[in-house]
């Protein structure tokens, strides 16, 4: 019998000009379900930033306390540079996930992270 899987979108082409710090996403809710992920796409424009962008993804138990899962995914220099990453979330018993997304300097780099998850076997 096959998996039954969803998908929520936690940034959905988000445009983050140079030099406007950080943002923290809304969480998203994964209390039921049998496994989970992220993928997280930047996207620079044709002039790519002094500074890559990055994202730091976060995990909780509670929605309140939020720690760092892992250290922050880069982006590149690079003009028109793409940069794409799979996150397993390895740990079942994480139920909130939120990610912290910027840093790029001077130039405006182009967010998008997407959550699935296993509902169903």
């Amino acid at each position: 019998m096959p998996s039954t899987k969803s998908l929520s979108v936690i940034l959905n082409d988000v445009a983050l000009s140079g030099g406007s710090g950080s943002v923290t996403s809304g969480a998203i809710t994964w209390t039921t379900n049998y496994g989970q992920g992220l993928l997280v796409k930047m996207t620079n424009g044709a002039t790519g930033p002094t500074v890559a962008g990055q994202v730091q993804v976060q995990v909780s138990y509670d929605n309140t306390n939020y720690f760092n899962y892992g250290g922050a995914i880069l982006g590149s220099t690079g003009n028109a540079a793409v940069v794409s990453v799979a996150v397993p979330i390895y740990n079942l018993d994480v139920m909130y996930v939120r990610v912290v997304y910027g840093s790029n300097t001077a130039q405006t780099v182009t967010f998008r992270v997407e959550a699935g998850q296993v509902t169903g076997i």
